[in-house]
């Protein structure tokens, strides 16, 4: 690995591009692939979250909107406890990686890529799509204009963006209520 993939966002977890081919390939609803985002979740983005920031210039997490965070979410139906460890780690992660480099960052906007979908699939009552589109519409803004630059963001973590992105509006458009493909 080389020092410039050090801070691309996704570089360091193999479980990013096993990730993004289950989007590819079952979708964003499909429940193996919020288990291989549950293991992204649990592995991190970076091994070295916070080493971008000193204590003088810490950046502050971005505010999320209402009714983001696990507190917010009643779920039912099947692969509830999937879908509540998701969301739980899927806020921790955020807040961390956001509170470490900034909500520009690449690894902040992956890690809010990976909050919306685990708000998207988390919802079944509580109105948490919304919420996911106004995370997602962000981070994959960020990621894209981040990737004009060669060797800034994983490509993974654009194709990641693009796919939510559209799994999510694709669900809003159709008035989906259920997190299926």
């Amino acid at each position: 690995m080389t020092s410039e993939q050090n801070g691309v966002a996704g570089s360091r977890n193999p479980y990013v591009a096993v990730y993004a081919q289950r989007l590819d390939v079952q979708g964003a609803g499909h429940p193996g692939t919020v288990a291989t985002l549950l293991n992204v979740l649990g592995h991190g983005l970076s091994h070295s979250a916070g080493q971008d920031a000193t204590a003088a210039n810490r950046p502050v997490p971005s505010e999320l909107p209402p009714g983001t965070g696990p507190e917010g979410v009643r779920l039912e139906g099947d692969h509830v406890d999937l879908l509540a460890e998701a969301l739980e780690r899927a806020v921790a992660l955020q807040e961390e990686e956001t509170a470490s480099h900034g909500p520009d960052h690449p690894r902040a906007l992956l890690a809010t890529c990976l909050l919306a979908h685990a708000l998207a699939a988390a919802d079944q009552l509580d109105g948490q799509l919304e919420a996911a589109q106004v995370l997602i519409d962000d981070a994959h803004d960020g990621l894209v204009e981040l990737a004009m630059s060669p060797g800034a963001v994983d490509p993974d973590a654009v194709r990641i963006a693009e796919a939510l992105h559209q799994w999510i509006h694709g669900r809003i458009e159709d008035g989906d209520d259920e997190s299926d493909e």
